[in-house]
């Protein structure tokens, strides 16, 4: 039986491959970043895929690997430099796993690369194996330099290699901007894309699977590149059609001219998400054909229809929305120690502070650092410290949002306990043993905060907090307890103005700046979930506990600066972020109760006070940065 390594294994294709080459008789291998396992497969965990990632006995009996796993493309990339983040996982990362392989005696290695690699677009002709190569962005270059690199291998005899360039993937589980389009028309939007004439191949996940698989035994396969898709070209405007019917809602598209089209879209910095909605870009799967034989055998609806039924399911709560934790055991010997995670994005110098306090904690085991994207100078800086043995820096998967990345974190932690903290707050000496000595006994599911202040000392709005249901969010957004505080006065959502207590103190919910918990608890709940891109994800997991009959301990002994605004994100995207959350959150656990017409009317009144602060904040922002001698620091 042939052993194959699957790296990416709990990735989109990852974890459509491994059960089908199981089924096809191969004995699997999941090489997997953390501790996310795809189970019924052996799973090893190598950490992240770069130029540092140690092989040593992964590759021991393999025979074959397919290299899955890589930086991706996204539409806005955060990162200083791009293509250097792209060359440290998908070319550096590629190189280290080749020369691994060689050394190990594996046979044969299967690249999963992109038709980025040909270009962009194509006119009259689709693309083909024998066009020069024309990649445009840092992600098509990054996987050129890799299939370069894999190819003078292939030719010096040392490894066996097969290259696979695919179009745009869709099938369940399908992210990104395509999962965005099922959204869009699932909820019956007008889309000013109709008239659109362009022709793109796609390929369906289980076509992609069933190419993957014959490259991995199919001897004329080595050292070859292979272009595949579904075979059928199509336009956006028929794609959107075809999602819409799938998902039972009438597509409407309406007309617009493409030149006004462009011209809104460079104005609003979407120019390349436009490029490919428009453009044409074919490929000519052919030679695969012709040599192995393989041809796409789901046709185009029959996709269309797996994933739309996935999104409803998905939509609807009837399967698993986030990735399947398993906690790695924790040594008797060091069951107190903590694992913090810090999910940084563009923070700025308060980090350093941040990082500080978090070094000097007893009971402290490490930091893992994961890095959403950061300025030169800080990246640099994070990578400076992670020279410490206690400090894990995950970096090169750009903005996955809050609840990703702590999740991200939280697979590679190792402590009993898990502490979830901000980049911008600074701990008190010995917080975390004044958490463990209190709680360490407690059975039923726990998590604590400590009393989180502003720079004058203050409570911070949120460091305890109700569940916040849509009265209580209408009652805070108006002041209604200023006017009627007998009435109003008890259905608030912060409670900072209540009384501090002494001792620690249960509260119904907390502020994501810092969540300290048991690791096993957090699995258990599935953790952070990604649905939330930024704000509210801390509520939706205050709610999750307190449903799993956990409790929520606030201590007020210690205090956590929290140095709030460090961040260089817009205002308006932030307030943007929070509204999209608060329907998430009040669709989710308040929709059985209240209608939908009513629960709209009030997210759409909180969402428009929203909006306005982040249009006002937007305001200030400009003039700060833009009014000449003027320095504006945060302390």
């Amino acid at each position: 039986m042939a052993r194959v390594l699957v790296t990416g294994a709990t990735g989109f294709v990852g974890r459509a491959l491994c059960p089908a080459l199981v089924e096809a008789g191969y004995e699997v291998v999941a090489a997997n970043r953390g501790t996310t396992i795809l189970p019924g497969i052996e799973n090893v965990r190598v950490g992240p895929i770069d130029g540092a990632t140690e092989w040593n006995g992964v590759l021991d009996r393999v025979d074959t690997i397919i290299h899955l796993a890589g930086r991706v493309h996204v539409m806005r990339d955060p990162e200083h430099n791009p293509l250097d983040a792209f060359r440290r996982i998908n070319v550096q990362g590629t190189q280290r796993l080749a020369e691994a392989a060689t050394r190990a005696g594996v046979r044969r290695l299967v690249f999963l690369s992109s038709i980025k690699v040909n270009g962009e677009y194509t006119t009259d002709h689709p693309f083909t194996e024998t066009d020069l190569p024309a990649p445009i962005d840092a992600y098509g270059i990054s996987k050129w330099e890799a299939e370069q690199d894999l190819n003078a291998r292939a030719r010096a005899g040392e490894l066996e290699t097969t290259v696979l360039r695919s179009p745009l993937i869709y099938g369940p589980g399908v992210k990104g901007n395509l999962y965005r389009l099922l959204q869009l028309c699932d909820r019956g939007l007008a889309l000013p894309l109709g008239g659109i004439v362009n022709k793109r191949s796609l390929i369906s996940l289980n076509n992609l699977v069933s190419a993957l698989r014959l490259c991995v035994e199919a001897p004329r396969a080595a050292g070859k590149t292979y272009l595949v898709s579904d075979g059928e070209d199509i336009s956006t405007s028929d794609l959107i059609q075809h999602i819409c019917e799938a998902l039972g809602q009438r597509a409407r598209l309406l007309p617009a001219p493409q030149s006004i089209f462009r011209l809104a879209a460079t104005l609003g910095g979407q120019a390349e998400m436009v490029d490919r909605l428009l453009n044409s870009l074919m490929i000519d799967h052919g030679l695969i054909e012709r040599e192995l034989g393989w041809q796409p055998r789901e046709p185009f609806e029959a996709g269309i229809n797996q994933m739309a039924d996935w999104y409803r399911r998905q939509r609807e709560g009837q399967v698993e929305r986030r990735l399947h934790f398993v906690p790695s055991p924790v040594p008797a010997a060091e069951q107190d120690d903590v694992s913090v995670v810090m999910v940084t994005y563009n923070t700025g110098d308060a980090i350093r502070a941040s990082i500080d306090s978090v070094l000097c904690q007893r009971n402290l085991r490490e930091l893992i650092i994961v890095d959403n994207g950061n300025d030169a100078v800080i990246f640099r800086y994070l990578q400076m410290m992670s020279k410490d043995p206690r400090i894990t820096l995950i970096s090169g998967h750009g903005n996955v949002g809050f609840s990703r990345g702590c999740n991200i974190g939280a697979q590679l932690a190792r402590g009993k306990y898990l502490l979830l903290l901000n980049p911008d707050c600074v701990l008190e000496p010995d917080t975390f043993p004044l958490i463990i000595d209190s709680l360490s006994g407690r059975a039923e599911p726990w998590m604590a905060t400590v009393r989180v202040v502003n720079s004058d000392g203050s409570e911070q709005r949120g460091c305890r907090r109700t569940l916040a249901s849509p009265q209580q969010w209408l009652v805070e957004a108006f002041r209604l307890y200023l006017l009627a505080p007998r009435y109003f006065g008890e259905k608030r959502v912060n409670l900072r103005d209540l009384p501090c207590p002494e001792s620690i103190t249960p509260v119904p919910a907390i502020s994501g700046a810092f969540m300290f918990m048991r690791r096993d608890m957090f699995f258990e709940l599935d953790g952070l979930d990604p649905a939330y891109f930024l704000h509210f994800e801390d509520l939706d997991f205050c709610m999750r506990l307190t449903k799993s009959n956990g409790r929520i301990f606030f201590f007020p002994q210690k205090k956590c600066l929290h140095i709030k605004g460090t961040s260089d994100v817009s205002p308006l995207a932030i307030e943007l972020y929070k509204a999209r959350g608060l329907w998430l959150y009040f669709r989710r656990f308040y929709s059985a109760n209240i209608s939908l017409p009513v629960l709209g009317f009030v997210w759409g009144v909180l969402a428009s006070g929203l909006i306005a602060k982040g249009l006002g904040g937007l305001v200030r922002h400009h003039y700060q940065h833009a009014a000449p001698g003027r320095v504006s620091v945060e302390t």
